[in-house]
Parts: C-alpha cells; structure tokens; sequence
C-alpha cells in the first residue's frame, strides 16, 4: 500500500498518528468509533474516550482543510488552547496506540487473513503456555491454511518451529512422529530455498530497473552474475513451485531484455517481442490457479506487471492483447487496479495519440479525480503523482488554467520532490505559465522561475538540459503582452521565435521531452493568437505520440 501524498515526515508522535489517521479507510474509522467503548485501559491516569477523540476530529478536520502539512501542529495548538497544548503530545501517543489496536481487531478485508493469522500464532503461544498441546495443533493446522495462501514463507517457518515444540513436549517416541520431524525439516529446507531465490531474483529485478530507470549499463561483472542467474541457475526458477520466486525471476528476465534491446539485432526484433509476452504471461499466471499469488494480497506485485504489460502492448500497437487485460480488469470490480492502471493508461494513451477530448471525457465521465482522492492512500506516490500530472497536461492543453493549476499544485506542496523530481520540476515550470495566464499571482510566475533556478543549481540536477527552458521562459514572460488583445512587437515576435526554433532543435537532437513540447506549443499560441490545442495539432505526426 502506498503512502498517503499528504503526509509529514515523522518528526513526532502527533506528526505519526496523523499519518496514520490519512491512510484509514472509511469503515476502519467506523470500526475505530465502535471500539471505543471496548479498548483496553491501564489506569485512571490514561486520557478519557472524550479528550483523545476530540484530538482524532481535530485531525480529520484538518484532512479536509488541505492546508499544508507542516502547519499540523500550529492548528492543533490553536484549537486545543493554552492551557491544553502541553497535552497534545500524550494524546496523540494514545490515540495511535488505540488506533492501531482497533484495527488488529477489525475485520478489514486487506488484513482480515494476516490478522487472523496473527492471532491464531498468539493464541498458540497461550495455549502452549497453557500445556494445552493438542489445542495448539488444531490452531497450527487453521493457520496453516490461512498462510499457505498468502505464500508467507518466515510465518510458515514459525509455525513450524512451533510444530517443533508442541511434538517435542508431547514426548511420543513413535514411527508416526519421527516421520512428522522429518517431513517438518524437508519443508523447511523447501521454504529456506524458496525464500533464498526469491530474495535473489527480487534483488535483479530492482538493480536491473534502477539501471534502466538511470539509463546505464550493465557492468562486465554484473553482467556475468546476472546471466549465471537468469540463464543458468539450478534448480530452474522457471519449474519452481513457489509463484513468488517465479514473478521475480521472469520480471527480472522482462527488464533483462529491456536493458540489452539496443544490442538486439533488428532481424531479431519480433522474436523479442514474442518473448517479452511470453515473459509477462508468465508473471501474470501467478496470479491465476490454485497455488496463486492473491490480488489483494500481493497488490503492488500485480499492478506492477500490469502497468509494464500494458505500456508494452500500447508501445508495440498489440490491440488485442491490450484490450483483453483491461477487459478482464474493468469486469473484475476490482477498482484500484482499474484506476491506477487500466483509466490512467487509457488517458495517457489518449493523451500520446492527440486525442484530447478522449483524454478529457475519461477524466469528467470517469469521475477518475474524485474517486482517485477516495483511495489515494492505497496508490504510491510516484504513481499518484504521474496521473496528477497527465491529467494537468490534457487541461493545460485544452487552457482550462485553473483545473490545470490545482493538479500541479498537488504535485508541488503535497508530495516530496523527490518522489517524481522531473515531475516535480515540470509541475513548477506549467505553474509559473499557469500564473502569468491567470494574472492571479502578480509577479509570481517570475518569482517560480527564479527559486526553482537557485534549487536546480543547489542539487545539480539537470541543470544544463533546464537551464535553457527557464532562460526561454523567463524572455516569453517578459516580452509576450498578457493581455491578449495586445500584441508582441515584430521584432520580438522574430526573436521568440528564433529561440524557441534553437531549443526545440537542442531537445530534438537529446531526446523530446513532454514539459518542452507543451511549453512551445503555448508561446507558439500566443505569438500566432491561437490556442495551445491548435499549436500541437498542428505538428500532429501519423502514428506517432507526443
């Protein structure tokens, strides 16, 4: 599950629970209410159900306000008073330790297996305490099932080192228990093994993604360990009967491949593209059958593959493929997965096609936003951040300024830069446009420009490729009227033109970027007095996306 965009560092214990507080669904808190009453105490000296309630209202109020997060502690001093604020911090260390019991005793449908099997290894510990051995049996077996499902090796393992010791205390010298010893040590070592190549391939895959995430190489090191892993390796992961070792082991051979396509021959091309989907089938098949990875379990790991699967039919043009998974998504009321991948891929695809209006009827009838916001504690942050951030660039297209404004805003003072830093500095370049357009802001768009100049220099983060859109940003501002009845002067209309004619060849000859391609076609609309729309369309290329 992903953190919640409006979080705080935790500094603190109230900065804590109110992260806590943000990522609770609406029948948790229900559930929350009704436990009240029922929550354990120690003494006379605790908080009263009415003080540490009062904190969690102030805190959901402060939710809904959307103020910044660093303001957390001004507000709660300001409602609580002088002669309460000294207590703020004992009430929000109980209220989090109640929550959280709350919710080990809540049925939750994304915790309800893992907490009961919890307390199932809690009542173990009870009864064993209690020499109440067989009970204990009983109690292993029911968790048992429960964790063979999750594919919960270290909890498999626990339970049984308590198989260990419940037959150990029985002191039964028998054939029938000296096989169960047995068999308990084989699966054992089956679980030790499947937990080692998993780790194993889980560690390929994230060095092979950073590597294509930060456009580098393989080392010849790398590269040989890598190959003994993935060509090589015995016992083969690909006949494994553990569906955890085998979604590791095949997305790292799908980032493999992406890394080493540029030394693929181009004879060769279709047959990686064959082998990409067998790839990705066979990840998503871990997902299916009897002995499966679950949904709602292993979440994260599925809409990962989905996400790659689907850019990747999208990229190759492989429509049926493509509108299978997205069919069978939509028809399994499976609502995250729907909108974090199937809705947004769809509004990017629409977006990349030029199709703008699709883009936007997405987003309205979809009612996509909203309900984005209502489970937004569940989606990561670099994701949460990128559906923002298409979202903002369809209504910045379509000059729908202040929708377009209010999404990168989000981007900006919700979320650290450093979850998405070239969208984070892309947002703020939109912004300052956003603002000259609008007039809202006085002088604010210059003021944008030049704080994220002085923080681009400080980290040294692609300083050189920005550094020429702000420069460019920084003239256009200074010589396009914003009053749009007035128009440029001729010279500067010349010179405009010239620069931005320079960088769009700069940026061609490093790769287009996006922010660039949206920031030339709105001076190209202002100098030609047409819309931003018009200036894309105009260079609209057949089959090709933005």
């Amino acid at each position: 599950m992903g953190r919640a965009s409006n979080m705080v560092p935790v500094t603190s214990v109230l900065q804590k629970v109110y992260n806590l507080v943000i990522v609770l669904t609406g029948h948790e808190k229900r559930m929350f209410l009704n436990f009240k009453e029922r929550l354990s105490t120690k003494g006379d000296q605790e908080p009263t159900a009415t003080e540490y309630l009062e904190l969690y209202k102030y805190l959901l109020a402060f939710q809904k306000s959307k103020k910044l997060p660093n303001t957390l502690s001004r507000y709660l001093q300001s409602k609580f008073g002088n002669e309460r604020r000294a207590k703020i911090t004992e009430l929000a260390d109980y209220l989090y330790k109640r929550i959280l019991e709350s919710l080990r005793r809540t049925e939750s449908n994304d915790l309800s297996r893992f907490s009961k099997a919890n307390g199932l290894l809690q009542d173990i510990h009870f009864l064993y305490g209690r020499n109440l051995y067989n009970e204990c049996l009983d109690h292993i077996k029911k968790a048992e099932t429960i964790v063979e499902l999750l594919h919960n090796y270290p909890m498999l393992l626990e339970l049984n080192s308590w198989k260990w010791k419940v037959y150990t205390a029985l002191q039964l010298i028998t054939d029938d228990y000296h096989e169960i010893f047995v068999q308990i040590a084989a699966r054992n070592a089956q679980l030790l093994r499947w937990m080692s190549q998993a780790n194993m391939y889980c560690a390929t895959s994230k060095k092979l993604f950073f590597l294509i995430a930060r456009k580098k190489s393989l080392t010849s090191d790398m590269e040989s360990e890598m190959k003994q892993q993935l060509f090589d390796a015995l016992p083969d992961p690909a006949k494994s009967e553990s569906p955890l070792v085998q979604y590791w082991y095949y997305l790292a051979r799908i980032y493999w491949l992406i890394l080493k396509k540029s030394s693929i021959p181009s004879a060769e091309i279709k047959n990686r593209e064959e082998t990409f989907l067998e790839y990705y089938d066979a990840v998503l098949r871990q997902f299916e059958g009897k002995n499966r990875l679950r949904k709602d379990e292993e979440s994260m790991l599925y809409m990962l593959v989905v996400d790659n699967y689907l850019n990747f039919c999208i990229r190759n043009n492989l429509k049926d493929r493509y509108e299978k998974i997205q069919q069978s998504i939509s028809q399994s009321e499976d609502t995250l997965s729907y909108l974090r991948s199937v809705l947004f891929t769809k509004i990017s695809e629409a977006l990349g096609q030029f199709e703008f209006d699709i883009a936007h009827d997405l987003i309205l009838k979809e009612d996509y936003l909203p309900k984005v916001e209502n489970i937004r504690a569940k989606i990561p942050e670099t994701r949460l951040v990128a559906i923002w951030f298409t979202c903002g660039q369809v209504y910045f297209i379509l000059s729908d300024f202040e929708m377009a404004q209010s999404l990168f805003k989000k981007i900006t003072e919700e979320v650290s830069p450093q979850v998405r830093p070239d969208l984070a500095i892309s947002s703020q370049l939109f912004q300052s446009i956003v603002y000259f357009e609008t007039k809202s802001g006085g002088n604010r768009h210059f003021e944008i420009l030049e704080n994220l100049r002085k923080s681009l220099k400080k980290r040294n983060q692609d300083e050189a490729v920005y550094k020429k859109i702000l420069s460019l940003l920084n003239y256009a501002f200074k010589n396009i009227p914003r009053n749009k009845l007035k128009k440029m002067e001729p010279t500067e209309v010349m010179n405009l033109t010239a620069k931005i004619s320079q960088l769009r060849d700069d940026f061609k000859a490093n790769g287009n970027r996006i922010d660039a391609k949206l920031i030339f076609a709105w001076m190209a609309a202002r100098i030609n007095n047409t819309s931003i729309r018009e200036e894309l369309e105009k260079e609209r290329p057949q089959n090709t996306s933005l």
